[in-house]
């Protein structure tokens, strides 16, 4: 599946996936009554735009807010708790290709790494800024599991700040949603302890697990594509469809106050995407008008073309993106497309 450039990839494979998964989360915010709708920073920028875009068309879509959040922002929310601290493998993941440093600096500060550097060296962690590896992922654990009280107390002012935020944010609504590409829905539980109560969230994919911890929590977690190689390739699908210059929440200060990350500079490719995205949603709205709320796709006819895209590229797509920036610091520690994209890796190899 080939287009021949980023502005086309844009507007003819990212905007009509856009455009469809905003329109059922519309449907859905509808049909389910929710009062307080939340797209969640930063893959929730464009559809956000584009939901307001319905409610100008829609009077029966409640009022929608842009909300910072990402996966260190919410790891900071669950770093006062110690049970949080010593099931961190296995709620949120560790990821082998990533460094001790990082994880522990993306979840509990860089405080945290200094702390528990000595018990880390005597369980047998070698280094530090050296990839972690399957066979280190238990001490890291270990350790974390023995030292728990110790992370939790010493950050405990930012997680309360953390905390803070979103139960600011989200005041007085009585039937919140979130809205986000999806994966495990870790934002989504984050403000859900954060506000101490239910909150549901609609998704462009999900994990297994996500639902699993629907079932635990008794909120809703409800992807729109079940297409497993949205969730398997998630790096790809992020830079596809989200502007990566906007600015990265990594956590609130103890006042609550959000602290915003840097990111990348520029991006010719992406940007091309973008304005591809944005061209074809504003095609969408000049042919349709006022009625474009009344259109529906279906998410296998609206997501083929982009999952074609990401699982057998053709090397011209994959020559077009390399080079690509997308930082992953969180997750996999890489920082270049290319680094997440086995389908775009092997094409190159194979031309």
């Amino acid at each position: 599946m080939s287009l021949g450039s980023p502005y086309a990839l844009g507007y003819g494979i990212a905007g009509p996936a856009l455009l469809g998964w905003t329109l059922w989360v519309a449907r859905q915010v509808r049909d389910l009554a929710y009062d307080d709708v939340s797209f969640l920073a930063r893959d929730g920028y464009v559809p956000h735009g584009i939901y307001e875009r319905l409610r100008a068309s829609d009077p029966d879509l409640p009022p929608a807010r842009y909300l910072l959040a990402s996966r260190r922002a919410a790891f900071q929310v669950f770093s006062g708790d110690p049970a949080h601290v010593a099931g961190t493998r296995f709620v949120h993941g560790l990821n082998p290709a990533n460094t001790p440093r990082t994880l522990l600096t993306t979840r509990f500060g860089p405080g945290v790494v200094s702390l528990l550097e000595p018990a880390l060296a005597r369980a047998g962690v070698p280094a530090l800024d050296a990839p972690l590896g399957r066979e280190h992922a238990a001490a890291l654990t270990a350790v974390l599991v023995e030292h728990a009280e110790e992370v939790a107390a010493a950050c405990a002012e930012r997680s309360a700040g953390a905390r803070r935020y979103y139960a600011e944010r989200l005041a007085g609504a009585e039937r919140p949603v979130v809205v986000d590409l999806g994966y495990s829905g870790s934002s989504q539980r984050a403000i859900m302890a954060s506000l101490g109560r239910r909150v549901d969230g609609l998704y462009f994919t999900g994990m297994e697990h996500a639902l699993e911890y629907a079932v635990i929590t008794g909120a809703r977690f409800e992807p729109w594509s079940q297409d497993r190689t949205f969730f398997r390739h998630g790096t790809v699908l992020e830079y596809l469809l989200t502007p990566v210059a906007l600015p990265e929440c990594h956590g609130f200060g103890p006042d609550g106050r959000p602290v915003l990350g840097p990111t990348v500079a520029t991006d010719r490719r992406n940007a091309e995407i973008q304005r591809g995205i944005g061209d074809f949603v504003d095609d969408v709205f000049a042919r349709f008008g006022a009625r474009v709320p009344l259109l529906a796709m279906r998410p296998d006819s609206a997501t083929w073309a982009l999952a074609q895209l990401i699982a057998a590229p053709s090397a011209t797509d994959a020559r077009m993106l390399a080079g690509a920036l997308q930082d992953d610091a969180a997750g996999s520690g890489t920082t270049g497309l290319m680094d997440a994209w086995q389908p775009g890796r092997d094409a190159l190899a194979a031309a």
